[in-house]
C-alpha cells in the first residue's frame, strides 16, 4: 500500500500567515495553548499507566508553541531521556 500526498499553495499560505496581524497571531497562540497542554498531559498519563512509572520518561515530557514564517504550531516531545 502506498500513500501519496500533494500539497498545493504552501508558499502562498506561508505568505498569508506571515502577514497576519500580531493580534491574530496572539489569539492563535492563546487558542492553541490549552490543546497542547492537554496533549502533553495525556502523553504523561499514558506513560504512567503503561509503564507504571512517573520517572525520567514521564518527567521529560514537555510541550511548546513554536512559531516561524510558515505559521504557529504546537509540539509535545521528550527531552533529556536518551532512550526516548
Amino acid at each position: 500500500m502506498s500513500v501519496s500526498v500533494e500539497v498545493r499553495g504552501l508558499t502562498e499560505l506561508a505568505a498569508r500567515l506571515d502577514r497576519l496581524p500580531e493580534a491574530t497571531r496572539n489569539s492563535l497562540r492563546v487558542f492553541m495553548a490549552p490543546f497542547i497542554i492537554e496533549l502533553r498531559e495525556q502523553v504523561k498519563a499514558n506513560i504512567a499507566d503503561r509503564f507504571k512509572s512517573t520517572g525520567p520518561l514521564y518527567q521529560g515530557v514537555q510541550s511548546e508553541i513554536a512559531e516561524d514564517t510558515s505559521g504557529i504550531s504546537g509540539r509535545v516531545f521528550v527531552e533529556g531521556v536518551p532512550y526516548a
